[in-house]
């Protein structure tokens, strides 16, 4: 097949790029078109190709996932992991430490999927403000076992919290449970 086939074939279906050779695997043109139409392509590109910024941003910008298999160097860009983050905020993952210590980032992926506090560092796991952000999605009353134990355990964080995801009593700690009069204060 001719390079200009193989980007047709690619451009159907990204994930035929698993199918080719190495040296196809490692043709720029051919990987883009790949990720191009599913980002998740990046997993079978040459690993030379897996620290190029367009390669890389392309296949973000359709899969956030994708900054799995992006390069180290490339998981430490903070325009490239923004670019992940919010099209999935648990892309965060995969981003470097750095950059999970980043409350700029932290909170874009954080806004865009409260769970993704998980993956942020630990001091930004003690920022009361990032963590009631956090718990403000639907469905994303987990977040607060990602929270700073401190925290978990305080009435008054508890209170606030509470207030804004009422799911989170499940995820209490047994000393909260136990306090009877807070409990009968929230109903």
């Amino acid at each position: 097949m001719t390079n200009q086939e193989l980007v047709d074939l690619v451009t159907s279906n990204g994930m035929q790029l698993e199918n080719l050779s190495e040296e196809q695997k490692s043709n720029r043109n051919i990987v883009l078109a790949a990720v191009n139409q599913n980002g998740i392509a990046l997993k079978f590109a040459h690993e030379n190709l897996l620290n190029d910024r367009e390669i890389v941003k392309t296949a973000v910008k359709k899969k956030g996932g994708a900054l799995y298999f992006a390069s180290d160097n490339l998981k430490g860009n903070k325009e490239i992991v923004l670019i992940a983050i919010n099209k999935d905020g648990l892309a965060l993952e995969h981003a470097s430490l750095e950059l999970k210590n980043d409350r700029e980032v932290v909170l874009t992926a954080i806004t865009k999927n409260g769970l993704a506090l998980k993956f942020s560092s630990s001091e930004l796991k003690k920022d009361e403000d990032l963590i009631l952000k956090a718990l403000s999605g639907w469905r994303n009353e987990k977040a607060f076992t990602y929270a700073c134990y401190s925290f978990q355990k305080n009435i008054d964080f508890v209170r606030k919290a509470y207030g804004i995801n009422k799911n989170i009593l499940k995820y209490v700690t047994y000393d909260i449970k136990d306090e009877k009069e807070f409990i009968l204060e929230l109903f």
